[in-house]
């Protein structure tokens, strides 16, 4: 074999090998639970706040976009995306533990671009569990400010 076929395969392997990871964990149901929480404490949708979460965590939904807002104030939001940084599951497979950052490209006042000057990441730590079909959130935090 030649080497730049090689080099052509090799890297193609990587890519690939990184894209099916990439989709692997962000279509994993716990996560799509996380993001689908994390989505709704943004546009205070209280409807999946209630099924997404106890109890505990929905009463504490209004603290976590307050928070939320105060770190992006003054900020004009292009788009939001989730950083999933660690995802593991207990043995049992009934809880799973996120290490996620929500991301926010934001441009400040006065600057218009089209991807968003800056970027503020907000670290978030999740703990789910499963009840039957569903995963919910027990308990979710956020840094406050």
């Amino acid at each position: 074999m030649k080497p730049k076929r090689l080099i052509f395969w090799t890297v193609f392997g990587i890519c690939a090998y990184q894209t099916f990871g990439y989709f692997k964990t962000h279509t994993d149901p716990d996560v799509v639970a996380y993001k689908r929480f994390a989505k709704a404490v943004i546009s205070q949708n209280n409807y999946v706040l209630k099924t997404t979460a106890e109890h505990d965590v929905f009463g504490n939904a209004n603290t976590l976009k307050a928070s939320n807002d105060k770190q992006l104030e003054g900020f004009e939001q292009i788009i939001t995306y989730y950083v999933i940084n660690s995802h593991r599951k207990s043995p049992d497979g009934l809880r799973a533990f996120i290490q996620a950052e929500q991301v926010t490209r934001v441009n400040p006042e006065g600057i218009d671009t089209f991807w968003g000057k800056e970027e503020i990441r907000i670290p978030h730590t999740v703990e789910l569990f499963r009840d039957g079909d569903a995963w919910k959130i027990v308990e979710f935090r956020a840094p406050e400010v």
